[in-house]
């Protein structure tokens, strides 16, 4: 075999098996599973999802009364009444989880102020850059709480999370007019701690089992945020606000580093055989 149909094999062998497993590695979970059996609860398997309502409890830094781009801002938030959605379109609710962020950071960018001080004039995007903390706990009875005065004592922890990324784009015209506005949110967990034979793959694997592997567990959120200008008041240095949310969370494992290997391998073959064809014309 030449070397030039030995390349052009390798460089198709590589890509194709990238591809295989890129499919795979980056696609979302589907037909995972919790059990909450050892905490007393319910067990649901074959899921494709989980939709969540809450709140969060904004404090945002204003830099001389006009929003200015990386004013930073930190936030606790409370997810409750979740509800399992399977495969099949089966929906399975639960109020009895919650997953608590205490003060979530951040900095707002890509701010148009308007050179206005009235915030109804502001349009501004924010990136997450960490957490204190963010827990999901498991409690006997269902409860309604509010982030500002979460108390966690008596709660089971089911799992810990670190923050891997999160932004957003704020309300158009973020407050002003008495009116609800919406803004979107999405954010990328990463499993820290979580008691054994709780979250499961579709194959079984219990995530447990993956948190210190290369192609460890997370949670992708995408979240709906509604802030009506009644819940906002000013503070000496900025505002604070209460934001509603409604949304939901999906699986999944990261990418193994060998699947990157297998991308680069493919496009080194490529450049190699590209630059052999240029030296034979």
């Amino acid at each position: 075999m030449s070397f030039r149909k030995l390349s052009a094999f390798f460089v198709a062998l590589c890509l194709s098996l990238f591809l295989a497993v890129n499919a795979s590695a980056f696609s979302i979970l589907q037909g995972w599973g919790i059990d909450l059996s050892v905490y007393g609860g319910d067990t649901y398997s074959n899921l494709l999802k989980g939709t969540v309502t809450g709140v969060s409890i904004l404090n945002q830094t204003v830099t001389g009364g006009l929003l200015q781009n990386n004013d930073p801002f930190v936030e606790s938030t409370v997810l409750q009444e979740i509800t399992f959605t399977s495969l099949d379109d089966m929906t399975y609710p639960d109020g009895r989880l919650y997953f608590h962020a205490v003060n979530l950071s951040g900095y707002v960018t890509n701010v148009d102020n308007n050179n206005s001080s009235d915030p109804s004039d502001w349009d501004f995007n924010y990136v997450f850059t960490g957490a204190d903390s963010i827990t999901l706990y498991y409690s006997a009875t269902s409860m309604s709480v509010n982030p500002d005065h979460f108390n966690p004592e008596g709660l089971t922890v089911v799992s810990t999370f670190s923050l891997l990324s999160g932004s957003g784009v704020a309300p158009e015209n973020f407050i002003g007019g008495g009116e609800n506005y919406t803004g979107s949110t999405s954010m990328t967990v990463k499993f820290e701690t979580t008691d054994s034979d709780v979250w499961t793959t579709p194959s079984n694997v219990d995530f447990a089992d993956l948190i210190e592997t290369p192609g460890y567990p997370v949670l992708f959120f995408s979240i709906t945020n509604t802030i009506n200008d009644e819940n906002v008041s000013s503070t000496e240095d900025g505002f604070t606000a209460r934001i509603d949310h409604d949304g939901g969370f999906q699986t999944a494992l990261v990418p193994e580093p060998s699947t990157i290997l297998l991308l680069g391998a493919g496009l080194l073959g490529l450049g190699i055989l590209g630059r052999r064809k240029m030296m034979s014309k």
